[in-house]
């Protein structure tokens, strides 16, 4: 041991405490994201993305022919490989039973609702992509005059039942609606790797090794000890 203070070595065991120190919380940081909040799967972007994980879009023959009457050989080229051409009963049924075997085009009117049916699920089992697009406007629309008069009223009239919480309150109220007569419910379907309370098995590894790691800062300090003591006398 040195007989008096040196910078050089407070200057070692700095360094090494505050390595020690970003190690724990970058460990720790790790230790609660993947017990308590596990990563999902690769988020698709792209539809490279989507022939990557062999995701495959379930679409109703006719909105399939109007896509093609609209988008010709962009259709073809760009994703024509990735689409499942299906009847309106089997697409329907698929799409409002949230079946994971197929992606499915929704527009933002039908998404509230399948929103809303995975509300009870743990973690969501669908997304609302908005990096992939058929068509991105709606159908149903009426253009508005810029230098219209009633352009002001409108605007302020859409803040006021956004604000309000009329908007979400009316596709709950429909999707209720649709779950008394059948048409929807809840979805029950829960992903095979989603996240759950963290147990005694989930920790066991950790505690093994804190344990077997203290045992050996015990044995080493206590050497250190009978060293310096030996070496004193």
């Amino acid at each position: 041991m040195p007989k008096k203070f040196s910078m050089r070595l407070a200057f070692v065991y700095g360094l090494l405490f505050f390595h020690g120190l970003i190690n724990v919380n970058i460990f720790t940081a790790n230790l609660a994201t993947l017990f308590l909040n596990p990563p999902a799967l690769h988020r698709i972007r792209s539809y490279q993305d989507m022939r990557d994980a062999n995701v495959k879009i379930f679409m109703h023959v006719g909105d399939v022919n109007e896509m093609e009457d609209s988008k010709g050989e962009i259709l073809l080229h760009s994703y024509g490989d990735l689409i499942v051409k299906t009847e309106s009963e089997d697409f329907q049924k698929f799409r409002s039973e949230l079946n994971r075997s197929f992606a499915y085009p929704v527009t933002n009117t039908l998404w509230p609702l399948l929103r809303e049916a995975q509300k009870k699920l743990k973690r969501p089992v669908f997304r609302l992509s908005r990096e992939i697009e058929f068509i991105p406007y709606l159908v149903f629309v009426l253009p508005l005059a810029k230098n219209s008069i009633y352009e002001e009223a409108f605007n302020r009239y859409l803040i006021q039942i956004h604000s309000s919480g009329l908007y979400n309150y009316w596709f709950c109220e429909t999707f209720y609606e649709l779950k008394e007569i059948g048409l929807m419910s809840y979805s029950n379907k829960e992903l095979n790797a989603s996240p759950h309370s963290i147990n005694c098995n989930d920790v066991v590894w950790i505690y093994l090794f804190y344990i077997i790691g203290s045992i050996l800062s015990i044995v080493v300090f206590g050497l250190e000890f009978l060293y310096y003591k030996w070496t004193r006398q």
